[in-house]
């Protein structure tokens, strides 16, 4: 598989997590959020960052992944693991908004690990 074929594969696979993050990141810059205590809109600015982070370490991976055929190892891995932590921690943040954001958030966490298992198929004889 060509470099380019496998990174428009990869950011297929991670399309939905894409746009779901990319439509809670419009919710909140459109500021068509409920109120919020300071805490918990603080929580789910985190929580944003961290999805946009996870996307940018675990992307690459997986189009790494399907270029070689192999699971990830070397810097791959240590990438991967610092993108679960900061899933895992977003993921979180996002039970700290409130309204159509946290749904979107959400959603962004429990389909971005799928857009990963998608990527990890590949590597699959």
């Amino acid at each position: 598989m060509t470099e380019f074929s496998a990174i428009v594969l990869a950011a297929v696979f991670f399309l939905p997590a894409a746009i779901a993050l990319a439509f809670a990141w419009f919710v909140w810059i459109g500021n068509r959020r409920p109120e919020m205590a300071k805490w918990r809109t603080d929580f789910f600015m985190w929580g944003l960052a961290l999805g946009l982070l996870t996307m940018c370490l675990v992307m690459p991976s997986c189009a790494h992944m399907a270029v070689t055929g192999e699971p990830a190892r070397g810097i791959w891995l240590v990438v991967n693991w610092v993108g679960l932590v900061s899933w895992i921690f977003g993921f979180a943040a996002a039970f700290c908004g409130k309204g159509s954001g946290r749904i979107l958030l959400l959603a962004w966490g429990v389909l971005a690990p799928l857009g990963m298992l998608g990527a990890y198929s590949l590597t699959i004889p």
